[in-house]
């Protein structure tokens, strides 16, 4: 993977996985505090669920890093990636999103999202690794799928439909 590539593609490399780590770290963190503050458990379902898809890109782009990080080229002398904490630094927007009506809190994250997939889609052209070309390819995809869930999500919503009707897997399975 990275014998081929001169030092300084491995730092870029690694600049734009850093953004990459950051972007899904901050968005498990602000599902997981979602589903933490809501009280309908199918809203809680939904949140964990995004939460958790989340926390497995950021774990996957975390491995690749690290192999970037020990190859021979960069070995010991790439710092740790610096994690933003965006989440915690908007602790006085995540109240008034908490305290937002439904709908608003859905296009924000539909916002996130799409700033996730538009940032996976401009540099999945660009990796010549083609396990970050391919990793970012499937996370620009489920990012799109996160935002297609939002917006149904959204929509059933503002159609007037209960909140108990809200059921993941039936969503997922009616965007194929």
């Amino acid at each position: 993977m990275n014998g081929k590539l001169t030092r300084k593609q491995i730092l870029d490399m690694i600049k734009v996985l850093d953004k990459a780590i950051n972007l899904e770290y901050n968005a498990q963190r602000f599902y997981a505090n979602l589903a933490l503050t809501v009280l309908k458990p199918q809203c809680r379902e939904i949140f964990d669920w995004l939460s958790d898809f989340e926390g497995k890109h950021y774990k996957k782009l975390m491995r690749i890093r690290n192999n970037y990080s020990a190859s021979r080229q960069v070995k010991g002398q790439v710092p740790d990636v610096k994690l933003t904490n965006e989440a915690e630094e908007m602790a006085g927007l995540f109240k008034e999103v908490v305290c937002m009506p439904a709908p608003e809190i859905l296009k924000t994250a539909i916002e996130n999202e799409k700033i996730s997939y538009g940032y996976y889609q401009r540099k999945v052209t660009h990796a010549s690794d083609p396990e970050v070309r391919d990793t970012f390819s499937q996370a620009a995809e489920e990012e799109n799928m996160h935002i297609l869930v939002l917006q149904k999500l959204l929509k059933m919503i503002d159609t007037g439909k209960s909140i108990t009707e809200l059921n993941k897997e039936a969503i997922v399975a009616s965007l194929h």
